[in-house]
């Protein structure tokens, strides 16, 4: 197969991952597109994840079960070159389910549902291997809009004396940082 035959088929897969599998709860699909061993790095996440197509599965039923009716636009131009593909992103859907991550100390942070509408975007950089398997991607969230204002309550419950004083940032807790940090 030639560099540009996987190159085109290598775009078509992340296409179908955020299309098929994210938007259309398509988890069958995941076995076909992920190695059998895979790193995963995303903001959640306080150390990459290695993982198995299963974890796949359960980390994007996790956030299909946080923000119902998620729709997540992939961008027209996707970036691609050398096993790499590069996708840029708005996702948008209702919190209404709780979502978790590990902070910088270890701990999970769980963040309640605020019935929000949000609006994220993002990028995800996807590594394929030789045979065509995506073996790495790196997630990055550039901006979540709607959901910070929300957010507060959950974090006047997590931790009174720092929500809502200036400078308290509030995906904080989620990240794990400190105030100074985020002033």
């Amino acid at each position: 197969m030639s560099a540009e035959t996987n190159t085109a088929k290598n775009k078509e897969i992340v296409r179908q991952f955020f299309e098929e599998v994210i938007n259309n709860e398509r988890w069958g699909l995941v076995e076909e597109m992920f190695a059998s061993r895979f790193v995963l790095q995303a903001p959640f996440f306080e150390e990459p994840i290695e993982g198995a197509p299963d974890d796949v599965k359960n980390i994007v039923e996790k956030i299909c079960f946080a923000f119902s009716d998620i729709q997540i636009n992939v961008d027209k131009d996707l970036i691609a070159e050398n096993g790499f593909v590069v996708a840029r992103w708005t996702g948008t859907g209702r919190h209404e389910g709780e979502i978790e991550g590990r902070n910088r100390k270890g701990e999970i942070d769980v963040i309640e549902p605020t019935g929000a509408e949000v609006e994220a975007h993002g990028m995800t950089s996807f590594h394929f291997s030789a045979d065509n398997k995506i073996d790495k991607a790196s997630a990055v969230m550039v901006e979540m809009r709607a959901w910070e204002e929300h957010l507060e309550e959950s974090l006047r419950r997590m931790d009174p004396e720092s929500a809502g004083r200036k400078g308290c940032h509030p995906w904080r807790h989620v990240f794990g940082l400190t105030e100074e940090e985020t002033s």
